[in-house]
Formats: structure tokens, C-alpha cells, sequence
């Protein structure tokens, strides 16, 4: 049976984006051989989208009622027709290349799932003080393929089997985006539960996103907030109960000092380290314990939902 791969893109709002992205897979090499594109519209105030233009692939625009995109996402899959399913950001632009290597993961490895990176679009002016690794993906092994390591799953652009989705019971809702609440989670899950079973993941730094910064994300507002939403998801993910709390707390205390210590010498000392980035480093992973805290005490009995 031939391996081929449906391409899913999630969409909440932003047109604009999602136009540069469908055309982005237009003129991508290897665009000829991808049979489907299925775009999940979350956002239902929206109208539905006529294109004043065709595309080279099979398109098929749907609508999901349930807000969040895990439920988006697990809607897509249903919908696919390929035995792979590639996720693509709906505010991001993939790099030529990105189909073939993509393709070359399904071909000649045996991961069961797999990521690329991404990297900063400046498309709306990004500020200077905007830290690098809420811009771009940061990357802790070599840039060749290889299993994933120490790197992470991104769910901007990432790649599984059907069956493997299906299998663990798709992308749980309680985890994720959800319009514009701030919520992390669901592809970490699943990489956990391949992770735990002993599944293989792989990583192609040749699969490129070139992703929007957006322009919610210039407000340090929104990145303390996230901070918070990322740390709440990760006491979660991690199933954290009340008797991690003395080591959740030591960790915070010991953090939180260092962090102040030398991200105060930096601001002293280096001309391209803005009190933004201060703030940041210092009570933005305050906020992340704080998350974790919060999950612990309040909410701690509820289940991954599926």
C-alpha cells in the first residue's frame, strides 16, 4: 500500500495567514503528490471560505462546533483519507523543501511520529526585545534526521500515523488552544504516551515552518499569561499530585533566585537585554511554578479527556 500523507491545517480567524499557508503548499516541492489538504475551521462566526482561486491539491474546508483546537485537530483526522497526518500551523509558511523531507521520513524511517522546526516570519514587525525562543524553535541535537532526543514535538508542523492517533484515542480536549484561551498540551501528550511505550519519534530540522510572530504575542501580557497556561499544562501532562508540592516549591525558590541574580547582571550589562526580557526570565517562570501549583491544589482529579 502506498504511504501518503493528509495535510491538516487548524484555522481560527486568520484568513489573511491561511491563504499564505495554503499557497505555501502550492508552491512547495513535491506539491503534486500530496492528495489532500483538509482546513478545519474552529471559528464559526467565520464564514465559509470561497477561494478565488483553485489549488493543485484536493482542498476540503470544514467546520468544527466544538471550540479547541484538540477537537479541531481530532476532526481532521476522522477526515483524512492518508495514512499519515502532517499538521501545519494555519499562520505559518512551510519552506520548499518541507513536503520531501516529509516525505522522505515516511519513506526510509520507522518513526511513528515525527517534527520539524520553525522558524521567526516577522511579519508584523516583531519588537526587538522579543525573546528568540518564543520566536523559533530551539533545537538541542545536530540538524541531521535522527530520533527526537531532547527535542520536543511541535505541533506547528508535525507528522503521525492514522493509526497511531486513533489508537491512543486522538488528541485529548482538555489540553490545547481553545479560542482565545491560552492552553498547551495536546501533541506533548501524545508524545509522552510514545515516549512511556518505548514508540519511536523523529526530528527533520529540513522541515521548516517559517511561522508568524503574532502580533497578540508583542504584548508581555500575553507571554506572562503563557508562561502560566505552559506550566499548568506540564503539572497536568505530568499527572503532578499533592506530593510533589515541597518539590515543586524547592524548585521554584531555587529558580527564581538565579534567575533574578543573572538576569539582572544582564540588563546592567548587555545593551540588547530590554527590561521586557527581564521580566520575562524572571517572573515568567515564577508563573510557570505557579501554574503547576494551581493545577495541584485545584484541579488535579480531572482526567486526560479524550
Amino acid at each position: 500500500m502506498k504511504k501518503v500523507f493528509t495535510i491538516i491545517i487548524c484555522t481560527y480567524g486568520r484568513q489573511e495567514l491561511l491563504n499564505h499557508a495554503l499557497t505555501g503548499i502550492e508552491q512547495a516541492d513535491f506539491c503534486a503528490e500530496v492528495k489532500e489538504v483538509i482546513v478545519v475551521n474552529n471559528k464559526l462566526s467565520d464564514d465559509i471560505v470561497k477561494w478565488s482561486s483553485s489549488f493543485p491539491y484536493e482542498l476540503h474546508y470544514k467546520n468544527e462546533s466544538k471550540k479547541g483546537l484538540a477537537y479541531a485537530r481530532n476532526r481532521g483526522a476522522t477526515l483524512a483519507n492518508g495514512n499519515w497526518l502532517l499538521y501545519l500551523d494555519d499562520d505559518g509558511v512551510i519552506e520548499p523543501q518541507t513536503l520531501v523531507e516529509a516525505s522522505k521520513m515516511i519513506r526510509d524511517f520507522n518513526f511513528e511520529m515525527f517534527t520539524g522546526i520553525y522558524t521567526a516570519w516577522n511579519y508584523y514587525n516583531t519588537p526587538k526585545w522579543f525573546p528568540e525562543e518564543w520566536a523559533a524553535y530551539q533545537l538541542k541535537g545536530n540538524r541531521e534526521i535522527r530520533a527526537l532526543g531532547a527535542d520536543y514535538i511541535s505541533g506547528g508542523i508535525m507528522a503521525i500515523k492514522k493509526s497511531v492517533l486513533q489508537d491512543l484515542g486522538f488528541f485529548p480536549t482538555n489540553l490545547g488552544m481553545n479560542g482565545d484561551k491560552i492552553n498547551y498540551g495536546e501533541e506533548t501528550y501524545i508524545e509522552k504516551q510514545l515516549r512511556t511505550s518505548g514508540r519511536s519519534l523523529g526530528i527533520n530540522p529540513k522541515m521548516v515552518l517559517k511561522h508568524v510572530v503574532g502580533k497578540h504575542k508583542h504584548k508581555l501580557s500575553w507571554l506572562l499569561r503563557a508562561y502560566y497556561a505552559k506550566g499548568r499544562a506540564s503539572a497536568q501532562i505530568s499527572e503532578l499530585s499533592v506530593k510533589n508540592v515541597h518539590t515543586v516549591v524547592a524548585s521554584l525558590f531555587v529558580r527564581c533566585i538565579k534567575n533574578v541574580v543573572k538576569s539582572g547582571f544582564k540588563l546592567l550589562t548587555k545593551k540588547e537585554y530590554f527590561y521586557q526580557n527581564f521580566i520575562l526570565d524572571t517572573a515568567g517562570p515564577l508563573l510557570s511554578y505557579c501554574g503547576m501549583l494551581k493545577y495541584i491544589f485545584t484541579i488535579q482529579k480531572r482526567q486526560i479527556v479524550k
